[in-house]
């Protein structure tokens, strides 16, 4: 079952009122995981009831063995969601559908569902179609149940024998094709074809129309072609006579359902051969049988004509499949797109990168009950890199660019930002790796100042290097920035082997400094 689309504004609606039922208040880093004793001790005060088993929510609440802690169980099948998580949930599906409709408005024309640009197209049509060999088995299937209600309720005849063999024989031929593709016996492989798939999904699916349309015509007293009921398998076959014409409708409708299977097939192509098959149907109702129709209607006394019904049907199905594989072509467009983006990538002749790291944060960190299991370790370095990034937001340190930070080691570089690019001339380079020493100084200075107030020796070690670098995005979930190439390679093995306390540079930059 596919899931509701959710409207901007519906979901913006939504997130107020669900704001209004939340107290924001300011939050301690790491707050989520830090509960002190006294905390715990002040919750189990509030709980002295003993234990209590609420069976209808699922629920099992223990009393605390020494007062410090509250156990408790929730099943499998019960979740607690506070507001501040379903504010998250429907700001990120926010997100996802004004990302997923920017998406379709810069790359996909809304009428045609093609590419804007040509070349993607090209692309796109001469992808593998990876369901195109199911949507021929399928295709296989519906023909045997098809051609079964044929012969249990229309003529059985020596033209419907034929057109089942045609019908089974040509899927069944495409099928055998592809397997000689996939055992390499043959290098031509028609699924990357996109002429050759619509033809091949066309053929497939107009034998059976026109099998299910000559075998209705066979039917003897409804107008139709009075020569076809010579092709009787049994002579004076009393089977020729059709007393129930709403197969008409189901047999339009079911080729309706042989033509969405097959995927990869412009939705445009798909409405235009549904409307001929709609046509077809229609004009045997109201031209050929429509004495069969008045008959039974004569019977049934419905209040709406059978063939009126029948009409409306097609229409229906036909609207709905349409609005269908116009959701489906959008799923596969957006996908390729998302697949084949490519990745972003520059390189930069000079760029002076620089890692730092505190080498002994590893002797303070320790996980004991005191600190709440390195929680608190964790709360100074985080109040150490927060300094640290402060840093960036001077106006001298504006050509700096932080990359990352890996466990207490600290990663920018300079050069990166186009309007504070390293030039080949030395007074450039001179001037960025001046622009690292002192944010590196500066970033000392900071680490002085918590050391005084938290009674620790932190010490930096560094590692600088200038030279050219790639830059560039990777991944498709949670995508990072990041830099490559030996420049950073060096830099990082002189501060990951260099003395603490000190700033390692290669000798060849040590005169710019």
């Amino acid at each position: 079952m596919r899931p509701h689309k959710l409207s901007f504004k519906g979901v913006t609606n939504c997130v107020i009122r669900l704001m209004q039922s939340v107290k924001f208040n300011a939050e301690i880093p790491f707050s989520d995981v830090l509960s002190t004793s006294q905390s715990r001790d002040s919750m189990s005060t509030h709980h002295p009831h003993p234990p209590k088993l609420a069976k209808t929510m699922g629920t099992t609440i223990e009393e605390p063995e020494r007062g410090n802690s509250i156990s408790v169980q929730m099943s499998d099948s019960e979740t607690v969601e506070s507001p501040a998580d379903r504010v998250h949930k429907y700001l990120a599906q926010a997100l996802t559908a004004r990302s997923i409709e920017r998406e379709k408005s810069n790359n996909v024309n809304f009428f045609t569902l093609r590419f804007n640009n040509k070349d993607k197209e090209k692309g796109y049509q001469a992808a593998e179609d990876i369901s195109f060999s199911f949507s021929l088995v399928c295709t296989l299937i519906m023909v045997v149940l098809i051609s079964a209600l044929q012969v249990i309720i229309l003529p059985r005849t020596l033209l419907l024998l034929m057109l089942f063999i045609l019908a089974f024989a040509w899927p069944s031929i495409m099928l055998i094709f592809i397997l000689s593709i996939k055992l390499k016996c043959t290098n031509f492989d028609i699924r990357k074809s996109s002429n050759l798939r619509v033809f091949i999904a066309t053929t497939t699916v107009m034998i059976p129309y026109v099998m299910v349309q000559m075998n209705v015509l066979c039917c003897s007293g409804a107008g139709g072609l009075s020569i076809l009921e010579v092709l009787s398998v049994l002579d004076d076959d009393h089977h020729l006579t059709c007393s129930d014409p709403n197969y008409i409708i189901l047999s339009g409708i079911v080729c309706f359902f042989l033509l969405a299977l097959f995927v990869k097939v412009q939705p445009m192509l798909k409405v235009v051969f549904m409307v001929i098959i709609a046509a077809g149907h229609v004009l045997v109702m109201e031209l050929t049988h429509k004495a069969l129709f008045d008959r039974l209607d004569q019977t049934l006394n419905p209040p709406v004509p059978t063939d009126i019904y029948g009409i409306l049907a097609f229409v229906m199905f036909l609207l709905g499949f349409s609005l269908q594989n116009r959701e489906q072509e959008w799923t596969l467009r957006l996908d390729y797109l998302w697949k084949s983006q490519e990745l972003y990538s520059q390189q930069y002749s000079k760029v002076a990168v620089f890692f730092a790291s505190i080498p002994n944060f590893s002797d303070f960190y320790v996980e004991l009950a005191a600190n709440n299991q390195g929680v608190e370790c964790l709360r100074v370095l985080n109040e150490i890199i927060a300094d640290f990034d402060e840093l960036l937001d001077l106006p001298y340190y504006e050509g700096v660019e932080k990359i990352k930070t890996i466990g207490s080691s600290y990663m920018a570089a300079t050069g990166l930002k186009p309007t504070h690019l390293v030039k080949g001339r030395e007074d450039s380079i001179t001037f960025y790796l001046t622009m690292v020493v002192d944010f590196v100084m500066s970033m000392k200075e900071k680490l002085k100042n918590i050391n005084e107030n938290s009674y620790n020796n932190f010490e930096l070690r560094v590692g600088i290097n200038c030279g050219p670098v790639v830059a560039g995005v990777i991944g498709a979930r949670k995508p990072q920035y990041d830099i490559w190439g030996n420049t950073v390679n060096v830099a990082s093995r002189m501060e990951s082997t260099g003395v603490s306390d000190r700033i390692q540079a290669r000798p060849r930059y040590l005169s710019n400094l």
